[in-house]
């Protein structure tokens, strides 16, 4: 496989200075703050983390939609870092979102058709667009009748097959999912999936797979990555993490997974280590690792020098001084 997004140590950092008369100098909000990673073509990378740990901010950055303070990010080996006007306007074409909230996605005065056709008429491509809506309408699985009702009309999970309808009404290659289900039922959440699942088979997509539950993103995800502050901590296969991660901050996500079988739950309970303490605040960033304040495997090293993302051979890659020590 090929690369066909590319991140090379991006940053996004927002001004947070005090408001006034006199604005006083403040540290800059580190939302993103040096993410190198790739995502190759036709696979599903997961992206995991805490809410405010920049996943959704870093899943924007991917396809434009914010401007980068650093780095490069490149789309099919093209910088697309710098890109402006027509020019970005154009590669926006191959790269699309659907976003967490399918009810406040939609615009509720414009008809299915309209929101599913607003895409093509944008980028000039209206040429039989009646004919694609029907055919998004059915791949998403709704019936032809839809396209002339209103959002306030459908469930949640109608409304996200629209919005994803929506995504992939231009064709594109790649997908950033930024939460696609946490806001629907635990039931229609598996649809959504295995929805998302079947159309990258049909369609060739290519996802990035941000979400706070593990088991779905262990469900649909080829590798994970896993995201603290700013920071990306961790990345591989997914069966590499689930079953023997490197980072104490994975670790801890994975045992916050509540475990319904009584047998699994006696044979982990002495690897089970559990997140505990709040995440800090992105003005006021710990030294050295960023997790050493909530981690159980600390030592002075932690503290003091910020560690580099290392791996071997199996493309397991971790940022941890202890890495060895406590796999």
């Amino acid at each position: 496989m090929t690369p066909l997004v590319e991140a090379v140590d991006i940053t996004k950092h927002y001004d947070a200075r005090h408001g006034g008369m006199f604005r006083a100098p403040a540290p800059p909000l580190r939302a993103v703050d040096g993410v190198s990673l790739s995502i190759m073509e036709g696979e599903t990378l997961g992206l995991v983390g805490e809410s405010g740990c920049g996943k959704s901010t870093l899943g924007r950055l991917l396809i434009r939609l914010l401007p980068v303070t650093g780095g490069t990010i490149r789309f099919a080996g093209t910088d697309i870092s710098g890109l402006e006007g027509k020019a970005l306007r154009a590669v926006r074409r191959s790269m699309q979102i659907v976003f967490q909230d399918p009810y406040g996605a939609l615009n509720p005065r414009m008809t299915v058709e309209d929101i599913v056709m607003e895409p093509l008429v944008i980028h000039g491509a209206a040429r039989d667009a009646a004919a694609r809506v029907a055919e998004m309408l059915s791949l998403v699985g709704l019936p032809a009748r839809a396209r002339d009702r209103f959002p306030h009309e459908f469930s949640g999970g109608q409304r996200q097959r629209i919005g994803i309808a929506r995504a992939l009404v231009l064709r594109p290659k790649f997908v950033v999912c930024d939460e696609p289900v946490s806001a629907l039922d635990v039931s229609v959440q598996a649809q959504i999936v295995n929805l998302l699942r079947d159309l990258q088979g049909e369609l060739g997509l290519t996802y990035l797979f941000i979400a706070h539950d593990l088991g779905v993103v262990k469900h649909i995800s080829d590798r994970v990555a896993v995201m603290y502050l700013g920071k990306v901590v961790e990345i591989a296969g997914k069966a590499s993490l689930y079953q023997a991660p490197r980072h104490p901050y994975t670790r801890g996500l994975i045992a916050s997974v509540p475990v319904t079988h009584p047998a699994q739950r006696r044979r982990g309970a002495g690897e089970r280590h559990r997140l505990e303490g709040d995440i800090p605040s992105a003005l006021n960033l710990p030294s050295g690792c960023r997790f050493h304040t909530r981690c159980p495997f600390v030592i002075d090293l932690c503290r003091q020098q910020e560690p580099v993302m290392t791996g071997g051979a199996d493309g397991h890659l971790v940022a941890c001084h202890r890495a060895q020590a406590i796999g």
